[in-house]
């Protein structure tokens, strides 16, 4: 397979002693339109182009027709993302498989050049993408896929991880059940303070344009910070280890800033 536009260049040769040569002709369609060959030209027709050629020498005997078959892919595999979306927002608590769609007009796929990076680390894309253990935040998800010609295309997108409430307890609960949050009164504690705070900002929303008042804002506020303390009083005792402490942290200090229920 050629990836680049091909030079066509036909050199034609009368036998010793014979009239010389008196035209080339060739033909791009089969043989149904000949052409007389002036000079060397460009084919950048993508796909498989089977070329016909003849010389003629000036006493009028006319070759048989020869051809070859050129192959032509300049253009990288088409990709599309199934899931997740471009955009799409994920809270930490959840799972995603990557799905995509590739195709490629020419050449077709090649087999074994998958590559799949999250932001600049590869990953495997068999199974869930389990975020538990990621920031939250902007991530980039790459593919790289090449063609049996060579081409390679990139395709990207971006998500993001956010936390709620439920997904802090989901946090809380998870890291209890791997060892990151070793007592069961702490991670109980810091459970029930949570789903107060969801109930207590689901009973005082606005039902008609969805949002809290100042004074209500002011106590989750107070709560949200009685639970960072709370942290950091069972990190020192040791009830809970670095990586569940900077997880629920992260958490608590997310839904400061965005009141998620």
């Amino acid at each position: 397979w050629y990836t680049n536009d091909v030079n066509i260049k036909f050199v034609a040769n009368d036998n010793e002693g014979g009239s010389g040569i008196l035209k080339t002709e060739y033909s791009l369609d089969n043989g149904v339109t000949w052409f007389n060959y002036v000079n060397q030209f460009i084919l950048n027709q993508e796909g498989e182009i089977k070329i016909l050629y003849s010389s003629t020498d000036r006493a009028g005997n006319r070759e048989e027709s020869k051809e070859i078959l050129l192959k032509i892919d300049k253009t990288g595999p088409q990709i599309y993302f199934i899931a997740p979306f471009d955009g799409e927002e994920f809270l930490r608590s959840e799972r995603f498989k990557i799905e995509y769609e590739a195709i490629d007009n020419f050449s077709g796929l090649a087999t074994n050049t998958e590559e799949i990076f999250l932001d600049d680390k590869k990953i495997n894309k068999t199974g869930l993408l389990d975020l538990f253990n990621l920031s939250l935040g902007e991530y980039k998800l790459k593919i790289n896929l090449a063609d049996i010609a060579g081409n390679v295309s990139v395709m990207q997108i971006k998500f993001t991880i956010i936390s709620s409430i439920g997904s802090a307890i989901s946090d809380l609960e998870r890291s209890y059940s791997e060892r990151i949050i070793l007592s069961d009164i702490a991670k109980d504690k810091l459970v029930r303070e949570l789903k107060w705070i969801k109930e207590f900002t689901e009973k005082h929303t606005n039902k008609i344009n969805g949002m809290l008042d100042e004074a209500f804002k002011k106590v989750i506020l107070v709560k949200y910070e009685i639970i960072l303390k709370e942290l950091e009083i069972y990190l020192k005792k040791g009830w809970i280890v670095d990586k569940g402490y900077g997880i629920i942290q992260e958490d608590i200090e997310y839904l400061i800033n965005n009141f998620y229920i």
